[in-house]
């Protein structure tokens, strides 16, 4: 991967959320841009071949080579937040600055470590996709999971829950009526035709559209 600056990176960081957003019309990102990082970032990224040339009032769309590798960024930084608070239970309100750190120096290697780690999850803690990596596709890795579905756990096998991966509303609504928050240290008691799952002295039978969108973090 060839060296660039750290501010065409930050950019690139930038842009991209914009783009998800729709707020991507060159006047928008240009402030942003000259808020955030400095003048004239827009011209270099043009220049370096990052992002198409863009007049006033049009969406500013990646090249190919900004659109890889903002997408790797972006991956980056967002499975470091799902690390820092899944594994290292840091506060996710908090994990951003961290993550803008890590994102410039994680290897590919690591990164998809990382995410076989997790589970290769979909979302960030703030419910923003993680763009899926080679790992994903393969489901291959010599390193170890620590992060299943509910669904993947088996009978007597205990889990505590690390997050919620749901963007359905009525599905993130039913998981938190039934109290199955993170942090929460459950064991399966059943897993056909239904799951069951025991928890503060009490038995929940846990649908299977709910137990695919519960991750856990297993215990020994």
């Amino acid at each position: 991967m060839s060296e660039i600056s750290h501010e065409l990176e930050e950019a690139m960081t930038i842009l991209w959320k914009e783009i998800e957003t729709g707020k991507n019309v060159y006047e928008q990102v240009d402030e942003k841009l000259r808020k955030y990082i400095g003048a004239d970032i827009l011209e270099r990224l043009v220049s370096d071949g990052f992002i198409k040339p863009v007049k006033s009032g049009e969406k500013i769309e990646f090249c190919e080579k900004g659109y890889r590798r903002a997408y790797d960024l972006v991956r980056r930084h967002r499975l470091t937040e799902r690390l820092l608070v899944d594994v290292l239970h840091m506060d996710r309100s908090k994990v951003d600055a961290d993550a803008c750190v890590l994102e410039h120096i994680i290897s590919k290697e690591l990164e998809e470590n990382i995410c076989t780690l997790l589970g290769h999850p979909e979302l960030c803690p703030h419910g923003s996709r993680i763009q899926p990596g080679e790992c994903c596709r393969n489901r291959v890795s010599k390193i170890e999971r620590v992060i299943f579905k509910l669904s993947e756990l088996k009978h007597g096998e205990c889990g505590r829950v690390s997050y919620i991966q749901t963007q359905a509303h009525p599905v993130m609504h039913k998981i938190m009526s039934l109290g199955l928050v993170p942090g929460l240290t459950i064991k399966v008691h059943r897993t056909f035709p239904a799951y069951v799952v025991e928890f503060e002295q009490t038995q929940l039978a846990v649908e299977n559209e709910v137990a695919e969108n519960i991750y856990v973090r297993k215990l020994s």
